[in-house]
């Protein structure tokens, strides 16, 4: 980021009486007026500068809920493809994180005779994390670090046996971060896959922390959505009623692609009345 700092302008009390005494008065009214002019030119550039950086107002003082114990992956459920399970080696607890990850699709291509040709290796389905409880309005607060692969948090979901519709914030390396997508299936077929916002690139990159956990919030209020990345809005979108995803409550869930590493923690939920 590029930082831009304007030439100090004078205050009245740096001026000294010799040099004021030697100026016509004509002249020095001019100068009076070009000290407040450049004043309130300046005071609109820091205005601008603010707006271009995007800066949301903080969350801190509302109260948040956790939804991460640091220990246990209670009050989640795993879901993959479209089956509910007890367990799975994709996701678990350690060191206070969630991690999740394709385990057995990386030992594969690893560890497999023709590593230079993975192409004949079946593509796990996706999984999730979801949340026992739905949820309608609501900032969702969390820390995430990607290290391979494409993640996503999804709200307002409907996850089950048959269909699946999980609009969700994107998660990766920090191509796509911030994007919202929509994906919805029926039996395990797709029948929507579109990204509804696109985000600035320049932004992004200077939001984003490599190698880090990030902070992401998520505002879900009425039809509208915002994305916001270490304090800078990312996203902002409001969906159609008339589609799925414009529906008022739904579960969260925590997403995994196929090849992706994915840690989580500081989960954390404040719900709108």
């Amino acid at each position: 980021m590029v930082i831009r700092r304007r030439r100090p302008i004078p205050t009245p009390n740096q001026i000294s009486l010799r040099d004021m005494t030697i100026i016509p008065n004509r002249t020095l009214t001019h100068a009076v007026v070009l000290l407040l002019f450049l004043g309130l030119l300046g005071g609109c550039a820091a205005g601008e500068n603010e707006q271009s950086a995007r800066v949301e107002p903080s969350s801190d003082n509302l109260e948040f809920v956790s939804l991460f114990d640091g220990e246990s992956l209670a009050g989640w459920r795993i879901n993959e493809g479209t089956t509910f399970v007890d367990s799975s080696e994709r996701w678990f607890v350690e060191n206070s994180v969630i991690r999740g990850r394709y385990l057995n699709y990386f030992d594969i291509r690893d560890n497999g005779d023709n590593q230079e040709d993975d192409a004949h290796l079946t593509r796990p389905v996706n999984t999730w994390l979801v949340s026992e409880k739905e949820y309608s309005d609501f900032i969702l607060r969390f820390k995430f670090r990607i290290d391979a692969g494409n993640s996503g948090f999804t709200y307002r979901s409907i996850i089950g046996s048959e269909a699946l519709d999980s609009p969700e914030v994107d998660l990766d390396t920090g191509e796509t971060t911030g994007q919202l997508y929509d994906t919805r299936t029926i039996n395990g077929d797709y029948v929507n896959k579109d990204y509804l916002t696109t985000v600035d690139p320049e932004a992004l990159a200077d939001a984003y922390l490599v190698d880090a956990f990030n902070q992401m919030e998520l505002h879900v209020r009425g039809l509208n959505v915002k994305a916001i990345l270490n304090g800078v809005l990312l996203s902002d979108f409001d969906h159609d009623p008339a589609t799925p995803a414009g529906r008022s409550s739904g579960f969260i869930a925590m997403e995994l692609h196929g090849s992706t590493i994915a840690n989580f923690k500081d989960i954390e939920i404040h719900e709108f009345e």
